[in-house]
């Protein structure tokens, strides 16, 4: 069975939970009025949520590329990111990465990017610098060049 979670251009918590969930969470907290659900934005208006990021955080506890944190290091936006999956080799030098199943680590993190502005303005410039290195036409060339490499040139 496929399970797919409707995207909704305005944050609906019927059609997706995890909106209502994480809106409940934000209202226990008592940071409801500080919180925006901004629901799906296209591909133009992203790099006007990253850029006006203070800090972009990543945890999950696996993630097999790491799109969305190369997006936001694209942009300038300091990045916190799991140690997990492929994001420390996609994020490596250029951002801040933790451990995703502790929140002293995830907080610290974030702390840190917040709270020392020449350690933001330090990831800020490697994030800018590294993100060219993942580019589809350079990703494409790396591929094919594994996959020559692998079958003997054939």
């Amino acid at each position: 069975m496929l399970l797919q979670r409707p995207e909704t251009d305005e944050p609906d918590p019927d059609r997706t939970p995890e909106i209502g969930r994480l809106q409940e969470i934000a209202a226990a907290e008592g940071v409801a009025g500080s919180v925006t659900f901004a629901g799906r934005q296209g591909r133009d208006a992203l790099k006007l949520y990253y850029s006006a990021a203070d800090v972009f955080v990543a945890t999950p506890w696996y993630e097999p590329f790491g799109i969305t944190p190369l997006e936001a290091m694209a942009c300038g936006t300091p990045v916190v990111a799991s140690n997990r999956g492929a994001l420390p080799e996609v994020v490596a030098e250029a951002g801040l990465l933790v451990d995703p199943v502790s929140e002293v680590a995830i907080t610290s993190g974030i702390a840190r990017a917040l709270g020392d502005a020449g350690l933001a303005a330090d990831l800020r410039s490697r994030g800018l610098a590294r993100a060219p290195l993942f580019g589809s036409e350079r990703t494409a060339a790396r591929v094919l060049g594994l996959l020559e490499d692998v079958s003997g040139g054939r």
